[in-house]
C-alpha cells in the first residue's frame, strides 16, 4: 500500500536563492548584475564613489585611478601600498574625496587633485568630528588621529594630533568605522569601542564584551542599524551592546570574504560561492534575515546609490529584477524509494530541473502539473525564470510497509 506525501518548495529551509527571495510565502525575482564594459585597471583592490567630488576612485596597490562616469578610468597619481581606503572632508568652504595608502595621499575636489605626504603610514581610517583617526600600518596596536585641521594636520599640541595604544588581547586593527556615534574599532579577534568628542583629553576607550574569533579585514559595514561583519565562522553583528552571531539561509555557501559594503537593511558580501564555484556576492537583509547571492564577480565594491561591483572586465551594477535560480537539494520523502509524480506550480513559468542522482528531467516554462515520475531516494529540484512563483510543491508517492 502507498501514500502520498507533499513538501513545500517554499518552505524549503535549505533552499539555495540566487537572485531572489522569499517574501509572503512566495519566491521572488530580485537583484542581478548587469555588466557595463569599460576601461578599468586589472588587479583592482579598492573601490570608492565620493559624492563631495563626485568622482568614482579605483585602487591598485600602486596607482589610483578617477573617474566621472564609473566606467572609464584614467589614471590619477601613483598611490603604492597594500591598504587604501578614502574618507571626505571640507577644505576651505569645498568638499573633496581623499584615497590613502600608506603615508601617500591624493585629493580630489571635482575639478582638481593634489598629491602630498602624510606623517604617518596608515592602514585604515575615517573622518570623526573633523579629524582622520586611522590605524597605524607599522604598530597594528596604535591608534592615530589628525589634528583639528583634517586629513593634512598632524601638528602636535592641545588639538592637534594623538595616538592611543589598544590592548594586545583582540590584535592588530584591521578597520575603524564610524557606528552610533562612536568608534568602532575592527581588530583580528573583536571590535573595541572609542568616545572620540571635544578635544582628546576627553577621548577614551571602552571596554566592551565584544571578543570574537577571527574577522576578516574589510568585512565591516554597517546596515539596518547594526554593524556587520565575517569571521571565520560566519556572520556576525554588533548593536552597540554585544555581538551576535547571524544564521541565515545562504551561510553554509559563502566562503573567502574579501570586500564589504552596506547599503539600507542590505549588507554585501563579496565572497566565494559554492553554487558558482567561484566569485560571488552574498547580499543579507538585516530587516527580516533572508539572504541570497548574487552572480557578479566583485574585487570591491562601492555605492553611488547603486551598488558597483568592479573587476578586471569593467563595472557590474547591481539592481532591478532579473533572472533568479531557486535550488532545494536533498529533498526526502521518507527512508525507503520514492516515485516523485507531481510538481505543482503557482507561476506564469518558471523552467524545472529534477534530479534523482540516476537521471535529470527538465521541463521549460512550467506551470500548473507537471509529472515527472522519477523514483528515488532523494531528489533535486531546480526552479529557474524571472517571474514570481506564489507556489511551489512536490508530491511523491512512498510505500509505507503494509
Amino acid at each position: 500500500m502507498s501514500v502520498k506525501i507533499k513538501r513545500d518548495l517554499l518552505k524549503y529551509g535549505n533552499a539555495k536563492c540566487v537572485s531572489c527571495r522569499i517574501c509572503a510565502g512566495q519566491l521572488l525575482p530580485d537583484e542581478t548584475a548587469t555588466l557595463y564594459e569599460g576601461r578599468v585597471p586589472e588587479d583592482i583592490i579598492y573601490a570608492f564613489y565620493s559624492r563631495a567630488a563626485e568622482r568614482y576612485f579605483l585602487c591598485t596597490d600602486s596607482d589610483c585611478y578617477v573617474s566621472g562616469n564609473g566606467e572609464d578610468f584614467i589614471q590619477l597619481n601613483a598611490l603604492a601600498g597594500k591598504s587604501p581606503f578614502a574618507v571626505e572632508e571640507i577644505v576651505d568652504g569645498v568638499g573633496r574625496a581623499v584615497v590613502i595608502n600608506g603615508s601617500s595621499a591624493v585629493a580630489h575636489n571635482g575639478s582638481s587633485f593634489m598629491a602630498f605626504g602624510l606623517k604617518y603610514a596608515l592602514s585604515c581610517g575615517v573622518m570623526h568630528c573633523g579629524r582622520l583617526f586611522g590605524g597605524d600600518a607599522d604598530d597594528g596596536l596604535l591608534l592615530r588621529w589628525s589634528g583639528e585641521g583634517g586629513v593634512r594636520d598632524w601638528e602636535e599640541g592641545l588639538t592637534g594630533c594623538g595616538s592611543v595604544r589598544l590592548d594586545p588581547e583582540r590584535g592588530r586593527i584591521l578597520n575603524v568605522l564610524e557606528y552610533g556615534g562612536k568608534l568602532v574599532i575592527v581588530r583580528e579577534r573583536g571590535l573595541t569601542v572609542a568616545d572620540m568628542y571635544g578635544s582628546p583629553e576627553n577621548f577614551a576607550v571602552r571596554i566592551t564584551d565584544t571578543d570574537t574569533d577571527g574577522i576578516y579585514k574589510n568585512t565591516a559595514a554597517v546596515a539596518g542599524g547594526k554593524l556587520l561583519f565575517y569571521t571565520v565562522s560566519g556572520l556576525a553583528e554588533f548593536d552597540g551592546n554585544a555581538v551576535r552571531k547571524v544564521g541565515h539561509r545562504m551561510a553554509g555557501d559563502a566562503s573567502a570574504p574579501t570586500y564589504s559594503l552596506g547599503k539600507g537593511e542590505y549588507y554585501y558580501l563579496a565572497c566565494r560561492s559554492d553554487i558558482f564555484k567561484g566569485p560571488a556576492i552574498l547580499r543579507y537583509d538585516t530587516g527580516n534575515g533572508q539572504s541570497c547571492v548574487i552572480d557578479a564577480i566583485a574585487y570591491a565594491l562601492c555605492d553611488d546609490g547603486d551598488i558597483c561591483a568592479y573587476n578586471s572586465t569593467g563595472l557590474q551594477r547591481i539592481g532591478g529584477a532579473g533572472r533568479m535560480s531557486y535550488l532545494c537539494g536533498d529533498i526526502y520523502f521518507g527512508e525507503s524509494h520514492a516515485t516523485l509524480t507531481e510538481i505543482r506550480l503557482q507561476t506564469e513559468g518558471v523552467d524545472v530541473e529534477i534530479s534523482c542522482g540516476a537521471a535529470v528531467r527538465k521541463f521549460y516554462n512550467a506551470s500548473g502539473v507537471i509529472r515527472p515520475r522519477m523514483r528515488g531516494t532523494q531528489f533535486g529540484i531546480k526552479l529557474t525564470g524571472a517571474k514570481p512563483v506564489y507556489g511551489a510543491a512536490a508530491v511523491a508517492e512512498v510505500m509505507n510497509g503494509v
